[in-house]
């Protein structure tokens, strides 16, 4: 009786809607599912992969869940399209309960990839609660902690601070091995629920809980409306934008920051592919390229500064991972200063400021390599190939190098039985067999040179 009554109802106010032009705004409560789409969900529990259980326990759920025809079901998914990425978080618009199976067929399509940007998925549901009038469940399903170098807990803190009771926000730990205190920290602060599940049944049964959680904030009275109190003071602003940023994200700070995290003095954000530009005060500021920092950006008052990145690309890039740093930083590490990221098979273009750059190639380098802002720079690699390699490993050694050791300058790599192939810049080379070398050996841009 209830479920028809308030289907009535619910017909009654849209036909009203449009019978009188007016917008169709319902007090209504709101579920949005966060979904761990990063590539540890490819891991096994109980003989079956994590993903499959948790896709199967949600779809089970939103089926069999009893709310009222007029709430709100919405879907958002991270790390699930690229790796490393931690702006890989897709949102998908709340349906109406009535319709809510279609979000089963974008469940089903997830296929773990990526990252864990937990905070930064809290913030994006948090930016579309703006004209909610309704209380919002957010249930949160991960399988780990936050990977992308921010605070959750703060997040979910911030936005109970913003919402007040109106936001709830559950976390579901499936199969936690480490740092389940993150993930009952971030319930705690979203004044909700942690359930831990150690496999399908007890995530199964976490999920009942769940759905208990859901229905009764559902049923509750409507939530007294948020107190908006408006101030006005006038600020002087000015705006950095990356206009042409389309892969990677670069965080602003002021020039005195150490800008080594979020949590540092001075951190002001990051600009996105999504946020493309930033308001900040007038003053100097610099963008971080992961330890690699373009610096002395000025800004005055009204004033816009376009930055424009120049890209470098290495499309024959199939094998190995190749890291990129300013020329005059040491290299020897992702944590070096200096290192502005690394181009994979799976990711063979690198978004960097203008500059002059190197590649590490192990412990040989690409030496003078420049970046125009706004231009695409390409890289044709090469390769030295021996087929029918059978014994042991092949080193592969610029010709000034000693060859002696991995950890020795002037390193490429090696060959081998089980990598024949072995990627390198154009260039000259010396191979070592035993405790002979053989040298001399030139292969060009984009040639394929087979040694027998």
């Amino acid at each position: 009786m209830y479920r028809n009554s308030k289907i009535f109802t619910l017909i009654g106010m849209i036909a009203v809607c449009l019978v009188s032009g007016l917008p169709l705004t319902v007090n209504a409560s709101r579920v949005e599912f966060i979904l761990d789409g990063s590539g540890s969900m490819w891991g096994r529990v109980s003989g079956e992969e994590k993903i499959v259980a948790a896709k199967r326990v949600m779809k089970d759920l939103i089926t069999d869940i009893e709310l009222a025809p007029e709430a709100q079901l919405g879907l958002v998914v991270y790390g699930h399209r690229k790796k490393g990425d931690c702006s890989d978080i897709e949102r998908f618009d709340p349906v109406l309960y009535p319709e809510r199976t279609s979000l089963i067929p974008r469940i089903e399509k997830i296929s773990p990839k990526g990252k864990t940007p937990i905070a930064a998925t809290l913030s994006a549901v948090g930016e579309s609660l703006k004209d909610q009038e309704g209380s919002t469940s957010i249930v949160l399903v991960s399988d780990g902690i936050e990977s992308c170098d921010q605070d959750p807990c703060a997040t979910a803190k911030q936005l109970r601070d913003q919402y007040g009771i109106n936001v709830t926000i559950h976390v579901v730990g499936f199969d936690i091995k480490d740092g389940r205190e993150q993930l009952e920290c971030i319930a705690n602060a979203g004044g909700g629920r942690y359930f831990n599940a150690a496999d399908a049944s007890e995530l199964t049964s976490a999920f009942e809980d769940v759905k208990a959680e859901l229905v009764a904030a559902d049923q509750a009275p409507p939530p007294p409306p948020i107190e908006k109190k408006v101030k006005s003071f006038k600020i002087s602003k000015a705006i950095i934008t990356i206009p042409n940023l389309q892969e990677r994200t670069v965080p602003v700070c002021t020039q005195q920051a150490k800008c080594d995290g979020d949590f540092q003095d001075d951190w002001l954000g990051e600009l996105t592919p999504n946020a493309k530009s930033m308001e900040v005060a007038p003053g100097t500021y610099k963008l971080k390229f992961h330890k690699y920092y373009l610096e002395g950006i000025e800004v005055g008052a009204g004033e816009t500064v376009e930055v424009l990145v120049g890209n470098l690309s290495v499309p024959n890039l199939s094998r190995r991972e190749v890291g990129v740093c300013g020329q005059t930083a040491k290299c020897d590490g992702d944590f070096q200063t200096g290192w502005a990221g690394e181009v994979s098979p799976q990711a063979t273009r690198l978004e960097l400021p203008e500059g002059t750059y190197k590649l590490k190639f192990h412990r040989h380098y690409l030496d003078e390599v420049e970046i125009t802002a706004g231009q695409p720079t390409e890289i044709q690699l090469s390769a030295l190939s021996m087929p029918s390699l059978s014994g042991a490993s092949i080193p592969v050694c610029s010709p000034d190098s000693k060859c002696k050791g991995d950890f020795q300058a002037g390193w490429v790599g090696e060959i081998s039985a089980e990598a024949p192939s072995l990627e390198v810049p154009a260039g000259e080379y010396k191979i070592r067999m035993g405790k002979q070398f053989i040298e001399g050996i030139t292969v060009a841009a984009g040639e394929k040179l087979v040694l027998e």
